[in-house]
């Protein structure tokens, strides 16, 4: 890949993160907050910081050494916003999941003395594929493992599902 396409792409993913954090900040300005909306762009925030990284890191290798000192400066400031922005969502979903630690659903079917099975949490299946790793933990990170309302069994479970079902998939191929 050649530096100015790298680049490109580069400003690319930085402009929507920019438009991530912007719907975030409007979000989070809002008097009525939309966790699920928090969430999505929570994951997304994540995403996008990964690409960064593998970007960055080919733009690095791509650059003559007279401007690689630039290249750096400028994407740990971006590296630092986006990190800045995920601590701050991450502050704010922390803090609702306490103020309300059981959800309505929960309360009123506790209210008429019976249990209601919620809707099991989609996580993306692992591939296999390294390059998919960071993206996968990313997103498995937010959705279950960050999740308050999910005791640590049912994270467990999550997370035996996800490999089981790639472990079967291995094992069938031989």
């Amino acid at each position: 890949m050649d530096i100015g396409k790298s680049l490109r792409k580069r400003n690319t993913i930085c402009t929507l993160v920019t438009n991530i954090v912007q719907e975030a900040e409007e979000l989070l300005n809002n008097s009525e907050l939309d966790i699920d909306l928090l969430e999505e762009l929570l994951v997304k925030l994540k995403q996008k910081e990964c690409q960064l990284k593998e970007i960055n890191d080919q733009v690095e290798e791509l650059n003559d050494v007279a401007s690689i000192e630039t290249e750096v400066l400028g994407s740990e400031e971006f590296n630092d916003k986006i990190s800045k922005w995920i601590r701050k969502i991450n502050r704010k979903l922390k803090t609702n999941i306490v103020k309300t630690p059981e959800s309505q659903r929960e309360i009123e079917s506790k209210d008429r003395g019976f249990n209601v099975k919620l809707s099991k949490l989609t996580s993306e299946k692992f591939t296999g594929n390294p390059q998919e790793w960071t993206e996968f933990f990313n997103s498995f990170e937010t959705t279950i493992h960050e999740n308050n309302m999910l005791s640590k069994v049912e994270k467990f479970s999550y997370l035996k599902d996800v490999f089981t079902w790639y472990l079967n998939m291995t094992t069938t191929e031989l």
